[in-house]
């Protein structure tokens, strides 16, 4: 199943630590399974998708094989926004009113 989201974040493990990278943070010498990501979700290989071009298409990670899982990007926002709430130490709702 494919989303309609691009996937962002990819899981890469680093000195036994996994870290959630976001694709900006990949270098294009790491593109391909080169980036040695996985997927938050499925813990399946990802492939980082870096254009050539600017117009080419926005950078991404995708699944290695054609297959998709159906929650991958909404786990990977999962993940990142706990990560931020333990960095941060708190909840700023103020930004949300009108959206809760």
């Amino acid at each position: 199943m494919s989303s309609a989201f691009k996937l962002p974040y990819g899981l890469r493990r680093e000195n036994g630590e996994e870290k959630l990278l976001h694709i900006s943070e990949i270098e294009a010498l790491e593109s391909g399974l080169k980036c040695n990501c996985l997927c938050s979700n499925c813990g399946a290989r990802l492939q980082a998708k870096l254009p050539k071009t600017k117009k080419d298409f926005k950078p991404r990670v995708a699944h290695h094989n054609a297959d998709t899982c159906a929650f991958a990007t909404e786990t990977a926002i999962h993940l990142k926004a706990k990560e931020i709430i333990e960095k941060e130490k708190t909840t700023d709702w103020s930004q949300c009113h009108g959206f809760l």
